[in-house]
């Protein structure tokens, strides 16, 4: 059977996308202020009631403000039709509930954490997701006083350096190419 380059290529990449797929976690960043999450390139704040408990508008302006370990650009969760993807994101993925809340801390149980999309049909209504079991996400007037969860988009507080693994299989790949690569050269 006859291997050329561009299927060694091919080859080696499939196997470093199977491998980046199947180690999706929440890694600490920020020297433990926040969690980075693989399944949803967002970022988390460790403390999830970081802003305390406000109206809406209040949580959307306290969130946007957040400068944690010195990176601004904060959100509150959302995602989806109901603004909830992110936080249901948190529990079926990670299993984060407010019985069990991982890597979080405590999670309050019987509140709910404002989502950044308001209510279509009434703009003075926003969503809200909480955490207790069985999940619940509802529409809230947006004066009441919910908490807010800060995420930010993408992976912070990291300087992109590979493993030491990626790199003996990028090493590995490379040397496969060039053996390859001669072996054709010979022939």
């Amino acid at each position: 059977m006859k291997v050329t380059l561009r299927t060694a290529f091919f080859v080696i990449i499939f196997t470093f996308g199977i491998v980046s797929v199947t180690n999706a976690a929440l890694i600490s960043r920020l020297g433990g202020l926040a969690y980075y999450d693989t399944t949803l390139d967002i970022t988390w704040s460790a403390n999830p009631t970081l802003t305390g408990i406000g109206a809406w508008d209040q949580q959307i302006t306290s969130v946007s403000n957040l400068n944690i370990g010195g990176i601004t650009g904060w959100r509150v969760a959302s995602g989806g039709t109901y603004g909830v993807d992110e936080y249901l994101s948190l529990y079926q993925n990670d299993g984060i509930t407010a019985a069990t809340p991982g890597v979080f801390g405590s999670l309050p149980s019987l509140n709910f954490f404002w989502t950044g999309m308001e209510f279509a049909q009434d703009t003075s209504k926003a969503f809200a997701f909480s955490f207790s079991t069985p999940l619940d996400f509802d529409v809230f007037n947006k004066n009441f006083s919910r908490h807010a969860w800060a995420v930010h988009d993408g992976d912070v507080g990291t300087v992109t350096v590979p493993a030491p693994g990626t790199i003996a299989l990028m090493g590995l790949g490379l040397a496969g190419l060039l053996s390859l690569s001669r072996r054709h050269r010979v022939h």
